[in-house]
């Protein structure tokens, strides 16, 4: 990796995201009737917290598949690979929390967005404007690399 590279990834994890993180808590503050702490929230806590650490790992694992690709050949100077792992490091997330969500209902699915609301101190406006950027980008870029690999 580029020295430079290095540099701006170390900056933007211990500068860039804690701000960003910040600037949208104080944004997009929570409005939930629950507060951690609270008999309530424990209870959410006792049945969405499994589904976010799962989240949580398929989300570095969707980091980690820019890696893959560039180790599997791919230039490195070619962003599509990073846009793509930023993308999966969203949507696998997203796709895991549905699929175990939605089968007990929209009410279900609903309860484990506040949950997470509460947990991360941010509501559902801010993490839509930062999951839909990225998600948008790694459909993009799914598109991009898939028609690469049609064509060749």
């Amino acid at each position: 990796m580029h020295p430079l590279t290095k540099l701006l990834t170390h900056v933007g994890l211990t500068v860039i995201v804690p701000l960003l993180v910040a600037g949208l808590m104080r944004l997009f503050p929570v409005k939930s009737i629950f507060s951690e702490g609270t008999r309530d929230f424990e209870i959410l806590r006792k049945r969405n917290n499994w589904i976010d650490v799962v989240a949580c790992v398929i989300c570095l694992i969707g980091l980690w598949s820019a890696v893959v690709l560039y180790v599997a050949g791919m230039d490195n100077r070619d962003p599509w690979g990073l846009a793509f792992g930023f993308g999966m490091s969203v949507i696998a997330p997203l796709l895991w929390i549905t699929a175990v969500t939605l089968p007990g209902g929209k009410w279900r699915f609903a309860e484990f967005w506040v949950f997470y609301e509460v947990k991360y101190k941010v509501n559902w406006k801010g993490l839509a404007a930062v999951f839909l950027p990225l998600a948008a980008l790694g459909v993009v870029s799914t598109v991009v690399l898939t028609s690469r690999l049609l064509v060749q």
